[in-house]
């Protein structure tokens, strides 16, 4: 009986290839696309999970307004031992902290490493890292060892075994190879390249409570509360952090393992997290395409049914029972869609490389990771045949035969035909909310990228003064670059706008009484202004003339003046915390405020212009910003590159521009905005194949019709009308209902930026036009075809 209805099913697609084509096409490309976000969401919720104990591990993080509005990811380094001897509810513990860029060397092997982390022993015993060689209990505990990954040791080693060998960094230390590990997970909300041990980091603030410079991860006791365990974390603030003197305030708090990718966005993450809110757009995306691929589906498969009446008939006749018509209905409409899911799994593994580099992702298909997409897909494809099926299935099948073929059976079709109304106008609605969707997400990155800074981010080259060698001679570095063509001007700086300021509190004094004020803060040198191109609104700026302004004096941004309260601030005196004293107090230094300068962008979008206080202090550069001429960059770069090497023999030329900085903190919008517009246009498409489709069917329904109508004077251009204007009627509706949809989901969307567009009415009506236009055209092909076709062909139909 199943082979006879899988050759129904065969002849049936065979004999109606149109219909048949774009009823898969339609399907197939919507699960396709369905299957592609399910991977993406998939991952994105699969961050940190493939530790073992995930469960029990929680980082520590405080929110204050030192750090940021959220908070700081980082906290002191002796933070992690004494939550352990205080709480037995704490099992382990471990710290990290960056290396900086490295210069390695092994034999005649050399390059810049960057992603290292100090790390304790007990990194192995917390996170699921193991070690293809090496033992995990001894590998970090002794100073001066290193563990490296497994890419790092065939990139050095080859084929040799790394442990034992030496690796040179900075040509100061060499370190000791003492296990080789596999390659982080990319679903790690944290990655490195190498692990030195925690006892080899020699740091001053190793020992310094107030010093926020560390991840630290807390490992829990099975069965321990976090939320119970944060409750008495006020103890802890009493006994190690609130002398009278202290400079910092603490709000502690834990954050599980698990949770950090999605819904963290600290000040100072390891690196730029992902965003819950995105993976609730992207799932509901998916929703929609698949429900506008399931609706085409819907609609042809009914469509065409009332069309095999006589087959009904004929095979009622021939001895079929009702169930067997039923369950041969329902055989077919379940072959096409399983075979539109098989069809969408081709084009997934075809274009997933595609989609990988849109989505900078590494996503694959494999049965043991995504067999949870596929069965849900599958359930899809069963339940959207299923449905196709049960009108032809149930009702058609309950005809007296009979009557069917003596044709005295009126089939009627207008609930059915309601239905397609409704479910076409569907279709139009969640393609116009995705159309404005994409328009917005444009706007606002373009937005975003264009914004006046508050300085100017073109033509400026980066160096980074890696050695104190370096950093010492600054001002003849900058001296001789002056003198290369193409080169403007020269500043230092230990920060970047975007990248490395970190928060201070200060002391001042207001209405006789001393208070507190938290602020961002940066050192830079003179020409730091100038070579930004920042406007200075009050006051002067620094002069490396003037021995009081090494360290002594300030300038400040318009948002830390109005912070103050001060109509002038310049002149007025602020304190910072320099040192620990003899006694163990903070030593607090006082400063005048030099100058005020336009509040400009040193962070992304995301955040709102904090207070930002700045200081000369030439010890402390790390940047070296070079202002070029557009014209002639690489004769420029090879100048800057000749005098470099005067100054820094052994490290080679690296160089990066400040633009890329800021384009990088909205490179994941960007990706997204992508994606978004992608998913859009292939749900456009996916409904107006729907449409094309429907259209067909209708104009063949009605083929004697338009060949009456023209033998008694109807125009190419009134049946076109006649044939278009049921359609236009629809998307016009659809338009009705996707505006307020939009406008809200949008609006929900840039609530996450600090600096956002206002969205613009005209988005609506320009997405709705481009709707019906589509739609139009779509209906426009068919419409023409058949109001030109010969009237006495149609009236020889049938």
């Amino acid at each position: 009986m199943l082979k006879n209805y899988f050759k129904i099913a065969i002849r049936n697609l065979l004999k109606n290839k149109a219909f048949s084509l774009i009823n898969i096409l339609g399907l197939s490309i919507g699960m396709a696309a369905c299957i592609f976000i399910l991977l993406w969401v998939q991952d994105e919720l699969s961050f940190d999970t493939y530790h073992e104990k995930a469960d029990r591990i929680y980082r520590l993080i405080t929110r204050d307004q030192t750090d940021a509005a959220d908070g700081s990811a980082r906290v002191g380094a002796p933070w992690g031992p004494a939550m352990q001897q205080d709480y037995p509810e704490v099992a382990d513990f471990v710290r990290f902290r960056y290396t900086g860029r490295s210069l390695v060397r092994y034999d005649d092997k050399t390059a810049f490493e960057e992603g290292g982390l100090f790390a304790d022993s007990t990194i192995f015993n917390i996170f699921s890292f193991p070690l293809l060689k090496g033992n995990p209990e001894t590998a970090l505990t002794e100073p001066n060892s290193i563990v490296i990954t497994e890419p790092l040791a065939k990139k050095y080693f080859g084929d040799e075994n790394p442990i034992g060998k030496r690796l040179n960094f900075d040509a100061e230390f060499d370190l000791l190879v003492t296990g080789v590990m596999a390659e982080v997970p990319k679903n790690s909300h944290f990655r490195f390249n190498y692990l030195i041990s925690f006892v080899t980091h020699r740091a001053w603030y190793v020992t310094e409570w107030q010093m926020r410079n560390y991840h630290v991860y807390l490992l829990l006791e099975e069965g321990v509360q976090a939320a119970e365990l944060e409750s008495k974390f006020s103890g802890f603030i009493d006994k190690y952090l609130m002398g009278d003197d202290a400079p910092y305030s603490h709000n502690i708090h834990l954050q599980p393992l698990t949770g950090i990718h999605l819904h963290s966005k600290l000040f100072r993450e390891f690196e730029a997290n992902g965003d819950i809110t995105y993976v609730y757009i992207f799932s509901l995306i998916a929703l929609f395409i698949m429900l506008i691929a399931c609706i085409n589906f819907m609609n042809l498969s009914t469509a065409r049914s009332a069309r095999r009446a006589r087959e009904v008939g004929v095979r009622k006749v021939a001895g079929a029972s009702r169930w067997q018509l039923i369950r041969q209905f329902l055989s077919e409409s379940l072959f096409l869609s399983i075979l539109a899911l098989m069809l969408a799994v081709g084009i997934v593994e075809l274009l997933l490389p595609v989609f990988n580099d849109l989505a900078a992702k590494s996503l694959e298909i494999d049965l043991s990771g995504s067999m949870f997409i596929l069965a849900a897909l599958g359930i899809i494809a069963l339940s959207v045949g299923f449905i196709s099926g049960v009108y032809p299935a149930f009702f058609l099948s309950a005809f007296q035969p009979v009557a069917i073929l003596k044709s005295s059976i009126n089939i009627k079709t207008s609930n059915r035909s309601m239905l397609r109304k409704v479910l076409v106008i569907g279709q139009f609605t969640i393609t116009i909310a995705l159309l404005i969707g994409a328009g917005i997400i444009y706007q606002q990155l373009d937005f975003m990228k264009n914004k006046k800074l508050g300085f100017n981010k073109e033509q400026v080259v980066i160096l980074r003064m890696e050695e104190d060698k370096v950093s010492d001679q600054y001002q003849l570095i900058r001296s001789e670059l002056l003198q290369q063509p193409g080169v403007v001007d020269v500043a230092a700086s230990s920060a970047l706008p975007g990248r490395g300021d970190w928060g201070m509190p200060f002391l001042y004094e207001s209405e006789g009484e001393q208070q507190r004020f938290s602020s961002r803060v940066m050192i830079i040198d003179e020409n730091y202004l100038q070579t930004f191109e920042i406007n200075l609104k009050d006051g002067r700026n620094f002069s490396a003339d003037l021995a009081s302004d090494i360290s002594g004096s300030y300038l400040i941004n318009e948002t830390a003046a109005r912070g103050f309260g001060w109509e002038n601030p310049v002149g007025k005196l602020i304190e910072r915390p320099t040192r620990r004293g003899d006694d163990g107090n903070w030593v607090y230094e006082s400063g005048e405020i030099v100058g005020v300068v336009q509040d400009f962008h040193f962070r992304s979008m995301h955040q709102e212009i904090s207070p930002m206080i700045m200081w000369f202090a030439p010890e402390s550069f790390y940047f070296l910003s070079i202002r070029v001429q557009p014209e002639n960059i690489a004769g420029t770069l090879s100048g800057i590159e000749n005098t470099w090497s005067k100054f820094e023999s052994l490290r080679p030329f690296e160089f990066f521009f400040l633009d890329e900085v800021f384009e990088s903190q909205y490179r994941s919008e960007e990706r997204l905005g992508q994606l978004f517009a992608i998913f859009s246009v292939l749900a456009v498409f996916i409904a107006c194949l729907g449409l094309f489709g429907l259209v067909s069917f209708m104009a063949e329904q009605r083929v004697k019709e338009i060949g009456i109508r023209k033998v008694l004077g109807a125009s190419v251009a009134g049946l076109f009308v006649l044939l278009s204007k049921e359609y236009s009627k629809w998307v016009i509706l659809a338009n009705i209902i996707a505006w307020p949809v939009a406008y809200y989901t949008m609006n929900y969307w840039l609530a996450d930026f600090a600096y956002r567009i206002d969205i613009a009415w005209w988005i609506f009506p320009a997405a709705g036009g481009m709707a019906f236009i589509i739609a139009l055209a779509t209906v426009s092909y068919q419409a023409i075809r058949a109001a030109v076709a010969n009237p006495v062909d149609a009236l020889r139909y049938e």
